[in-house]
């Protein structure tokens, strides 16, 4: 006769799915991660300024005069700061073995990079030098009655600071639904666009706690990423045991850098209709 025991099975659920659009790490342009990245880096934004007119000389094209045009100067040199993403995850020894909590940690990173990455990026909070929120200037207006009021905005500034080149709208999952209903953002594929081809992240990383109606979208140029893989922090398994309670540690982290023209970020608050 088999012994049963009285204890409940231990049932492993499925991994959840990642939703398929809006993600930090689907949108932003991931560039290739170098070890010194981790110190930060210096950075040269693209000059996207205007081109100059001059008139044609009366006496035709080919006659030579002095130009009047003032040449321009190279943006200057912007600093980014890297920061370090940490999960650790204990475990009594008698339930689960150190393949297992290593296991676990990286299934969890798997799920959760994304909005790590997008929230460093909006809010810095992991030591980065810009973010988007403290790097975003006034708009004119600053306050729009609707989500497709403020894209609207948004669209004028970064056609006046980006020409045609192709930027970003980031907006929280909680005004998203506002947008796509009303036609404001389109979706092609497992990408997000705005009327006028900018790409749009909606990463949960975005979405701060909201009071009231209103919500915060913001608008960049483009968003470069680097991570430089997870890997754990501990040279031997045992390195983070507690012998005295028997209870076991895995502690992993993998380093980040959000890189964007600081200078070409911008923000309506908008009200959620």
């Amino acid at each position: 006769m088999a012994i049963l025991s009285s204890e409940k099975e231990v049932v492993v659920l499925p991994v959840p799915a990642l939703r398929p659009i809006g993600l930090f790490v689907n949108s932003a342009q991931r560039i290739g991660w170098v070890d010194r990245y981790a110190l930060g880096v210096r950075f040269q934004p693209i000059d996207l300024t205007d081109l100059s007119y001059e008139g044609v000389p009366s006496g035709g094209p080919c006659v030579d005069v002095n130009t009047t045009v003032t040449p321009r100067d190279f943006p200057d040199v912007e600093e980014q700061n890297s920061f370090s993403i940490i999960d650790a995850v204990t475990c009594n020894a008698l339930w689960k073995t150190y393949e297992q909590l290593n296991a676990d940690v990286d299934q969890h990173f798997a799920l959760i990079i994304s909005e790590a990455l997008a929230r460093e990026a909006m809010y810095g909070n992991g030591g980065s030098v810009h973010n988007f929120a403290d790097d975003a200037v006034a708009t004119n207006p600053t306050t729009a009655s609707t989500v497709l009021g403020a894209i609207a905005e948004l669209e004028e500034n970064l056609a006046t600071a980006l020409g045609n080149t192709q930027g970003v709208i980031h907006i929280a999952p909680s005004a998203l639904t506002y947008a796509i209903v009303n036609g404001t953002v389109n979706r092609r594929g497992d990408l997000l666009f705005s009327p006028g081809g900018h790409q749009v992240v909606s990463d949960a990383g975005y979405q701060a706690v909201e009071t009231g109606t209103t919500t915060v979208i913001y608008g960049t140029g483009p968003v470069y990423f680097a991570t430089g893989g997870q890997s754990s922090r501990a040279q031997e398994d045992w390195e983070f045991n507690d012998w005295t309670r028997n209870q076991l540690l895995a502690l992993h982290q993998e380093f980040g850098i959000v890189l964007y023209d600081p200078n070409k970020v911008f923000k309506i608050t908008a009200t959620k209709a």
